[in-house]
């Protein structure tokens, strides 16, 4: 599938660009240095799932508003080719652990947070693209909304990545305006 293919080939470039304005700044670099930024890169994402409309991936934590913003971008220009009533939509689960959480359970609680996502769109009948996440401490356990009602947390998620704010309710806040407050 194409789209799997060049969402692959943002994301990766996206983060190598990264650690190339990282490590270099503006300044050219060598062959050699450009395949160890590769190297690096490629271990700073690895691929679980990718196949389909399903994409699961495990990347730094730092990096994970970057290959948000890959993706979602590549799905809007992957929808400028075709008429609008065509067009996709999609909804992400995050979920931020440490290296030694078990994965299979961080895997739950991510898919959780998308399927939140993908309910307050199928509630509001709109044709946005949404993420939720959550942060994952030591000892946790339970799902998603016991996590959230254990900890005392009021939140407006899922944030809108892309679409119309007018079809989703004001709890919802607007993703890119956050990461950017968050970047700063």
């Amino acid at each position: 599938d194409s789209f799997v293919t060049n969402t692959r080939n943002a994301i990766d470039d996206r983060i190598y660009g990264l650690l190339k304005r990282k490590q270099y700044g503006n300044n050219e670099v060598t062959p050699d240095q450009m395949i160890e930024l590769r190297r690096e890169a490629d271990r700073r994402v690895r691929w679980i799932v990718s196949g389909g409309d399903e994409i699961t991936l495990i990347c730094n934590a730092r990096d994970v508003l970057e290959v948000l913003d890959a993706y979602f971008n590549e799905l809007v220009e992957d929808n400028k080719k075709d008429e609008p009533e065509n067009n996709n939509t999609a909804c992400a689960g995050v979920a931020i652990f440490h290296s030694h959480f078990p994965f299979s359970k961080a895997y739950e609680i991510a898919e959780e947070c998308c399927e939140n996502a993908k309910k307050k769109n199928r509630r509001n009948d709109s044709n946005n693209c949404l993420v939720d996440f959550q942060y994952i401490y030591a000892g946790v356990t339970g799902d998603l909304d016991s996590m959230r009602k254990q900890a005392g947390m009021k939140m407006a998620r899922p944030y809108l990545v892309f679409g119309n704010a007018a079809d989703i309710p004001s709890s919802t806040v607007d993703f890119k305006m956050r990461a950017e407050r968050l970047k700063k």
